[in-house]
């Protein structure tokens, strides 16, 4: 998924929006009108560069049956 996600990023009509959900979709092709629902990330988004570093220092951490412990950040937070 990280290959196309990169891919998308770049491009310049998609805008990419993490810890978001969307609530509504209303309207049909080409014009849809989208509800969407940001929860707060507690991550400054501009000066992220995806080190983990914030994972490693995160007090909170949760079990994850596919991959064990871990600190609070979901990926491409």
């Amino acid at each position: 998924m990280a290959p196309k996600l990169v891919e998308c990023g770049r491009h310049f009509n998609i805008e990419l929006m993490t810890h978001t959900e969307l609530e509504r979709l209303q309207g049909e092709a080409p014009r849809f009108q989208a509800t969407l629902r940001r929860r707060p990330r507690y991550v400054d988004a501009s000066r992220c560069v995806a080190c983990g570093e914030c994972a490693r220092v995160c007090p909170v951490r949760i079990e994850d049956p596919r991959c064990g412990p871990h600190a609070r950040v979901p990926p491409f937070s």
